[in-house]
């Protein structure tokens, strides 16, 4: 929406009569574009989203066993399409999700035998519930390959000491 006092001639005669903290004035949105931090992030790319071997310790950082179990295989095969699509591409985390659904859709589909290109359905919003927790699981997951670019554990807490119990004294 912008600034109100720049697009509506009545917020003058507005302030005249309400103050500045009654809920009305308030209630008003004079915020930015919601666009202006996704051109921030685009233009801000972090150097270990480009650098291949950096992307690399990353993951194994995150997935120590990436080359043995494959359930990590999998994670770090979603983290990767993530980065790619998200910080590389700069996709917003809609378009991410509409994509990570397509390719889900489409794995699912080939292990059937029956999928192919022109019977693919479009990725629309039918199920809003849906679509609104795989964004979550998006936003999420950038929020986590962040911490661990910083050095941190996925759950923010530091790489420090020994796991287990401690040792009685």
């Amino acid at each position: 929406m912008g600034n109100p006092s720049k697009k509506f001639k009545d917020y003058q005669r507005l302030r005249q009569q309400f103050d500045g903290s009654d809920p009305i004035i308030g209630a008003v949105k004079t915020g930015g574009n919601g666009r202006a931090g996704h051109r921030q992030r685009v233009a801000n790319l972090p150097e270990w989203a480009m650098n291949y071997a950096s992307l690399r310790a990353l993951l194994l950082r995150a997935f120590p066993k990436l080359e043995t179990n494959p359930t990590q295989r999998a994670r770090a095969g979603r983290w990767a399409f993530i980065i790619q699509h998200y910080f590389r591409l700069g996709y917003t985390a809609l378009h991410v999700a509409m994509l990570l659904r397509h390719e889900d859709d489409r794995k699912s589909a080939r292990a059937s035998q029956d999928w192919h290109a022109m019977n693919a359905q479009p990725c629309v919003m039918s199920k809003k519930e849906g679509m609104e927790n795989l964004i979550k699981r998006i936003t999420d997951t950038v929020g986590r390959i962040s911490r661990v670019a910083q050095g941190l554990r996925t759950d923010s807490k530091p790489r420090i000491g020994k796991m287990g119990r401690p040792r009685k004294v």
